[in-house]
């Protein structure tokens, strides 16, 4: 709207109102019609009356940081504000053909109110909301948004349009983009016009129709031409101060938060306003919030959202339309920033206004995992894996072929649980596909595209890619990571771990080597994806590139190098836990509810909840530090055989619990450390010097906060460094020098590096002042391009005056001095019949000479932040060594921590490297996830049991003691204490049984003598006589061949029998007591279970009585037990 245009009928009737209307100073009741802000209508082109409406319906909260004066105020209405009795607020009178309401005296409070909206303030909002793009994005709302918290405004009569949803379609969901032709079920296509049901069908994009788009206003076009190639993202629109959500990204929003509709609008369709004053329900909505904190929460159930910001000034956009002479009068947007639950690295503009909690007290990585996968002559497929840590920056590549069953992918995605997958369209086998939608079923899958999807836009979880285009190949993925944004041309330069994987690394295009195709492949699909986020480069050039493979393929390499046992040979293993045995025995909480957990989703089932605090890694996590947790999680899922390794965490351990005093000081020191790994990348994304990214070019009218948080990011990082180093202080005041390798390898060694780090920042600039400010001014002696310019300033400044010193003494006269300012200051002012003013060829050389020298000031000022951030990141090699040790005595102290309050005795485990023949002994063994719980009760049936646990000894081949037992006993009776069992997976059709015959085939496959073997019940799910059968073949061939410690629990007690007289296997049962046992009821026994392992077989499994105490009628259990009598005849 140009400067000249006349106000329109509503701006007159709204100004006329705050100017001629009693001012409005208190709430109304809800059920009364509300008076309030007439607002100008998103995208109107043309002027309109004042027309009665129904109520709006509006959330307005904040794009931008609360303050704690905000707050305050915020608040001190609320507390002031007092709803007086039932007060008439219209009245009808004659003149209501022209107008139907008249505004009568509102009642006064008995506590005074500051001024509301006055009629400057009214009409700034107003022309804030003229949205043909003459939007002034250059008004300042401060003092809008302290007087509007609790402001009525003027009600328009109902429009006549048809498609003005009224309050009853928004009760019935009846909206308008519903309606849209392009957007039903039946016609909804792709930019490339494919239906859902094609096999390259896109689902980020959709095909709007060209006519449709010319009949929205400017802003309108442009808002559907971003939803057009982000279909799959819910777009926070930035208009001035607002972000605006519309049509189906709004009902989303409502949806999943606790928000409302504007109400009706000129544009057609649900609206949602996101803005720095605070809404009319002052009571509900009573302080600041930034829109960080709500994309965060939709990020949080799955969605993937986009932010448009506005990347040009109203005063840009004028100067552009004036000199191109263009049609499009739009201010200009970009979609800064696109963001998923698997994407989120908590910048500035992410999450919460607390810095200190942003991301860094959830420890747990969420995974995007990119899968590339090839079929050899063999028919056994070969995978490219690559997976990234976007909070961290931390790359993970592998490749490897696996075998039929998928064993090492399977142990792959049990160690990694990512929350978002990467596949390539069309080029997974049937087997893969199976596997990834039954394994990570607790990863939510992408919604159809159809009518659910237009309301519930998200999930978008796995994510098909189309070949070579976005899943790129590896050559392409070489080439992209040449450029200068990445790593560069010169690929000696590159990571270790990536130029191990290339061949000929002088050629002009190296190429992967064999075995490596996949793993370079999955990569540039990560990074295709992370481009479309927008945070490629900051991923990249973190240069953190590691090689990851299943525990299985490390061990076999390591079984070519060393061919004889002994000590040797178990250097650098790792015990094999593969998917199956993390999940069975409950090493980590299941997928479902880890990956739940992982991408912040709100589990529906109340057991994920226990099964995850009851885990073995939650149960002996007391890890203080994040970082310290995630390693502990690789130690737990991939236990080390090394002995120097084991016997270094023995010796620590048994140090610290002899330390009290200190454990507890040290655990007070490290609660002080934030996570620093995480804190790192934030650092380096703010100390890159991007070339093009469009949030560089973002219009952000609190720009001062937004530097604040960045400078906040980096105290913290520093606050943490100094707790490092206080914590390695009082590990030397202690005296623990010599007492153990591994804690002063962790905090014993010198680190002169960080100290003369944390000296060069501590003088490098004031933190008080830069956190106030927004703004790094660096001290003398720590930049010395600024301290170049500052002096040639000050030099210029000292020629300048001695020039006019010059000028004094030439002309004599004491009174000539410089006058002026800006563009003419310097001026030679001297004394004559007034005064003339002048310049010299001299002067203006020196003010040039300033001016140079202002402006090199200028620029290396405009960025002091980003060259202080980058100095820091330059030495982040060496700090990141440091938070590695941390981490490695974190996780040594939770052990420590652990057993002593565990509420048990504990010992350190005597593990026999040198022994030809495996054995295993326990003594008085309890398993640990159980005696976290001694203290509480469980329910069986309808009884309350006191858990009282029961220690057991095991011994498997040691003391000429067979190395298979073969355990039977009562149901109930304690077996299952070992936490084992195969899980149905029929949404992959695959039943009990199969299940557990697929498992037992990797077992007898890669069992070693030096295995643990643990099998419940194998043989259920078919025939007594198969499954018997099955058992009792797979238990000889384990104790004959195999000749591994096992534990083999059944119910089949002619196994026992099928088995007697074979030294190999050791017949064993959990000890019970029968009282009345009745041979012609059995509802008449009572079982009294001693949860103790008892040499020799167990005769029954008293099966009924369990079936009475689970609630089952008296009647049934007889009946059943009649039967079962006769089966023991008839067989």
């Amino acid at each position: 709207m140009s400067a000249t245009r006349k106000p329109s009928a509503k701006q007159t009737s709204l100004t006329s109102f705050f100017q001629k209307g009693p001012k409005p100073i208190t709430q109304f009741k809800s059920r009364e019609r509300n008076i309030r802000h007439c607002k100008r209508e998103i995208d109107s082109d043309d002027d309109e009356s004042v027309k009665g409406t129904v109520k709006r319906r509006r959330v307005i909260v904040s794009s931008d940081d609360e303050d704690d004066l905000h707050k305050q105020r915020s608040n001190q209405r609320v507390e002031q504000t007092k709803l007086e009795p039932e007060q008439p607020i219209r009245q009808r009178t004659p003149l209501m053909k022209k107008q139907k309401y008249v505004l009568t005296e509102t009642p006064s409070l008995s506590t005074p109110r500051r001024n509301l909206m006055s009629e400057s303030h009214a009409e700034l909002y107003i022309s804030a909301y003229e949205f043909d793009e003459s939007l002034d994005t250059t008004n300042d709302f401060s003092q809008l948004s302290n007087t509007t918290a609790a402001t009525p405004s003027v009600s328009k009569g109902r429009s006549k349009e048809k498609n003005n949803p009224t309050e009853a379609d928004f009760s019935m969901e009846r909206f308008p983009h519903l309606e849209f032709e392009f957007l039903k079920s039946e016609k909804i296509v792709d930019a490339n016009k494919r239906r859902p049901d094609h096999p390259d069908y896109d689902p980020k994009t959709i095909h709007v129709p060209e006519e449709f788009l010319k009949k929205q206003t400017p802003a309108h076009q442009q808002w559907w031409k971003f939803k057009m190639t982000n279909f799959d993202s819910i777009l926070f629109f930035k208009v001035g101060k607002f972000y605006e959500l519309f049509h189906m990204d709004a009902v989303t929003a409502v949806a999943n938060m606790d928000l409302n509709f504007m109400g009706q609008n000129k544009e057609p369709g649900p609206k949602i306003l996101l803005h720095i004053v605070a809404s009319p329900k002052a009571v509900l909505f009573s302080k600041f919030f930034s829109v960080g904190r709500y994309s965060d929460q939709l990020i949080s159930r799955g969605f993937k959202v986009a932010r448009v910001e506005q990347t040009e000034s109203k005063k840009d956009a004028d100067d552009r339309i004036l000199k191109t002479k263009c049609k499009d009068k739009v201010v200009r947007r970009e979609i800064c920033r696109v963001t998923t639950s698997s994407t989120r690295s908590y910048g500035v503009l992410e999450g919460t206004n607390d810095r200190e909690t942003d991301g860094l007290n959830d420890s747990e990585p969420k995974y995007l995992l990119a899968i590339a996968e090839k079929l050899g002559d063999d028919s056994l497929p070969s995978y490219g894996i690559c997976f990234v840590d976007c909070a961290t920056a931390k790359f993970h590549l592998s490749e490897f072929k696996d075998d039929r069953h998928k064993s090492s992918l399977r142990t792959l995605l049990a160690n990694v649980m990512p929350v978002e997958i990467l596949f390539e369209k069309n080029n997974l086998s049937p087997a893969t596909t199976l596997l990834l939608t039954t394994t990570l079923s607790g990863v939510p899958k992408q919604h159809d595209i159809l009518i659910e999807a237009l309301r519930c836009v998200g999930h978008c979880c796995f994510v098909g890619t189309a070949p070579e285009k976005e899943f790129l190949t590896a050559q392409k993925t070489i080439s992209l990571l040449r450029q200068d944004d990445y790593l560069g041309v010169n690929v000696n330069n590159w990571p270790d771990v990536l130029k191990s994987s290339l061949d000929d690394l002088d050629s002009p295009m190296p190429k992967p080597q064999e075995g490596c195709s996949l793993l370079f492949s999955s990569m540039g699909a990560v990074i295709w994806f992370l481009k479309s986020c927008l945070i490629d480069t900051d991923m990249v050039t973190m240069r953190q590139f590691g090689k990851f493979l299943p525990t299985n393929l490390l061990n076999q390499g390591l079984s070519r190098q060393v061919g004889s046992l002994g000590r040797k040979f178990w250097i650098g293993r790792h015990m094999v836990l593969d998917g199956v045995s993390l999940l069975n025995l409950h090493v980590l909480p299941p997928f479902s509810a880890g990956s739940h957990r992982q991408a912040g989703f709100k589990s529906r089932n109340p057991s994920d909840v226990s099964s995850s605090k009851n885990s073995l890694f939650s149960t002996i996590n007391r890890c203080v530090t994040p970082f310290g947790k995630r390693l502990l999680q690789q130690w737990v899922c991939a236990p080390t055989c090394d002995p120097d390794t084991i016997e270094d965490r023995q010796q620590a351990v048994q140090t610290l619990m002899r330390a009290n005093a200190f454990v507890s000081r040290a655990v007070d020191k490290m609660r002080l450390i934030p996570d620093l790994e995480r804190l790192f990348q934030r650092v380096h994304t703010i100390g890159l010097k991007r070339k093009d990214h469009p949030d560089d070019r973002a219009q952000f009218f609190e720009s001062n906060n937004y530097n604040q948080r960045k400078i906040k990011d980096l105290v913290i990082t520093l606050d943490g460094i100094e707790a490092v180093r206080q914590l390695r202080l009082l590990f030397n005041e202690e005296g623990f020098g010599g007492r153990s390798k591994l804690l002063d390898k962790c905090l014993g060694e010198d680190f002169p590096a960080m100290e003369a780090d944390l000296a060069h920042f501590k003088k490098a600039f004031n933190r008080s002042l830069a956190l106030c400010n927004g703004v790094i001014e660096p001290n003398a002696g720590i930049d010395v391009d600024y301290d170049k310019a500052v002096a040639g300033i000050n030099a210029s400044q000292r020629e300048l005056q001695k020039y006019l010193e010059t000028q004094k003494s030439k002309f004599k006269c004491q009174e000539i001095k410089y006058f002026g300012t800006g563009k003419n200051r310097y001026q030679l002012e001297i004394p004559e019949k007034g005064f003339k003013r002048f310049y010299t060829d001299r002067l203006i050389a020196l003010i040039a000479e300033l001016t140079e020298t202002e402006v090199t000031l200028k620029t290396i000022t405009d960025d002091l932040t980003r060259r202080v951030f980058a100095d820091f990141d330059r030495r982040k090699n060496s700090w990141a060594g440091i938070v590695k040790n941390v981490a490695i005595f974190d996780c040594v102290l939770s052990l420590c921590r652990y057993s002593q309050t565990s509420g048990v005795n504990m010992c350190f485990p005597e593990i026999d490297f040198e022994s030809k023949e495996p054995y295993l002994d326990i003594r008085s063994g309890q398993h640990p996830c159980l005696i976290s719980n001694a203290s509480g009760s469980r329910r069986v049936g309808n009884h309350i049991n006191d858990i009282d646990y029961i220690p057991n000894d095991c011994t498997l081949g040691a003391e000429g003691e067979p190395l298979v037992i073969l355990l039977t006993g009562p149901n109930m009776g304690g077996k299952l204490d070992l936490w084992i069992g195969a899980n149905d997976s029929l949404s992959a059709g695959q039943s009990t049984f199969f299940v557990e015959l697929a498992e037992t085939n990797v077992i007898l496959k890669e069992a070693t003598p030096h295995s643990l073997v643990l099998i419940d019940e194998l043989g259920r799910g078919t025939s007594t006589f198969d499954g018997t059968a099955i058992a009792c073949a797979t238990l000889k061939y384990i104790a004959d061949k195999i000749r591994c410690p096992t534990l083999f629990s059944t119910h089949y007690h002619a196994l026992c029998d099928m088995v007697e007289g074979n030294n190999n296997i050791k017949l064993a049962h959990m000890a019970c007591v029968a009282e009345k046992e009745n041979t012609e009821d059995p509802t008449e026994e009572n079982i009294t279970f001693l949860y103790t392992l008892t040499p020799g077989p167990c005769l029954k499994s008293y099966g009924f009585y369990t079936a009475k105490i689970a609630g089952i009628s008296t009647e049934v259990v007889r009946r059943a037990f009649s039967a079962s009598r006769f089966l023991e005849i008839e067989e």
